[in-house]
């Protein structure tokens, strides 16, 4: 059975590996939503270049809870579905311990465990599932790596570096090799010096808010006399990749992108020209933000324009507020997208 790519209908089909500790190295456990994943065998996807890699991999129920578990674990000459994920991408080797240490960036080999990956999950039969990932997240980190811009970044590069290009022949192989480790660290030392070089390549930078000092001009025509004035104002710097990547792992968990308050899907709402149209709004207002402070994935929440304004009119207005006040004028644009947000939020996912 064939089932639909990710985001096409209401009924997403997506899958979150994550880690756990467990004893000393700790273990994977997974949600799936969409699909039933149970007791088949795992095929990667690669993003971009489509290769299909197996592993050994099966989804199964341990003492009652959800984990994935390798028919060969003690088989070496293959990966697992965490560190295959990590090599594909060009990333440092991950390691299984948690040492409670910040996934301090630039990543390096050993230095991070994988916390959680996002999948889509293109097909399954009766025996296997294709699962191609989306999101990585180091444990101990605010941000989530995308997979999909990072591989396209390794294609655009193998024509200048070796490296990259002995890494996508390995993996274009469809061949779930160790040695994909190596020649993905190797990669990793060629291609990102982290000082200069591929700016696009490197590891993506922490996900933070600071408070840079922005002297912009702004015209503003004034009036039926068409005066031009010329405004200077100071504003704090808003990390765009940050805003990207909240709108993706939304997008991932319920399917579609809508506003929080009022429930307004704008691709429902105005077709083409509507899809993925949110405004992404700081639950801490940036303005309290302290230089160099951290904002995490989910510390946004999507909010159409109009809500955006009403959650700022006033500095004890919030989120839940503007919820209520919608509710008692009943005045939902679409009262079922917001109850999504409880239906279908991480901790009510099924394991």
């Amino acid at each position: 059975m064939v089932l639909s790519p990710l985001g096409e209908k209401r009924g997403i089909n997506v899958l979150s590996i994550k880690w756990r500790p467990s004893g000393g190295r700790g273990e994977y456990e997974y949600k799936a939503k969409g699909a039933d994943v149970l007791e088949k065998r795992i095929d990667v996807q690669i993003p971009v270049t489509l290769v299909i890699i197996p592993t050994d991999a099966h989804f199964r129920i341990k003492d009652g809870k959800p984990r994935l578990r390798r028919e060969n674990p003690n088989d070496r000459s293959i990966l697992n579905v965490p560190p295959l994920v990590a090599a594909i991408a060009g990333l440092p080797e991950p390691r299984r311990q948690d040492q409670g240490e910040p996934a301090d960036l630039p990543l390096s080999s050993k230095s991070y465990v994988v916390d959680e990956i996002l999948f889509d999950i293109v097909s399954s039969d009766q025996a296997r599932v294709v699962i191609k990932p989306v999101l990585l997240k180091p444990r101990n980190s605010f941000e989530y790596v995308d997979i999909e811009a990072r591989i396209q970044d390794l294609v655009s590069a193998k024509q200048t570096h070796q490296a990259v290009a002995d890494l996508l022949v390995k993996t274009g192989a469809g061949v779930n090799d160790a040695k994909i480790l190596s020649v993905a660290a190797n990669s990793a030392h060629e291609v990102y010096p982290y000082s200069g070089g591929e700016a696009s390549l490197h590891t993506p930078p922490p996900q933070s808010v600071s408070e840079e000092v922005v002297d912009e001009i702004v015209e503003d025509y004034v009036g039926t006399e068409g005066k031009v004035k010329v405004r200077i104002h100071r504003q704090k710097e808003r990390d765009k990749k940050l805003v990207r990547i909240a709108k993706k792992k939304f997008k991932l968990q319920f399917g579609k992108i809508f506003c929080e308050c009022c429930g307004i899907d704008f691709q429902e709402s105005y077709s083409e020209i509507g899809v993925d149209f949110i405004e992404a709004h700081h639950r801490v207002p940036i303005s309290q933000v302290d230089e160099g402070a951290k904002t995490a994935v989910d510390d946004l929440a999507m909010l159409c324009p109009n809500c955006h304004r009403m959650v700022h009119k006033t500095p004890d207005c919030s989120i839940e507020l503007v919820q209520e006040l919608i509710q008692q004028n009943n005045s939902f644009i679409n009262a079922s997208n917001v109850a999504l947000l409880d239906e279908l939020s991480p901790a009510d996912q099924a394991e």
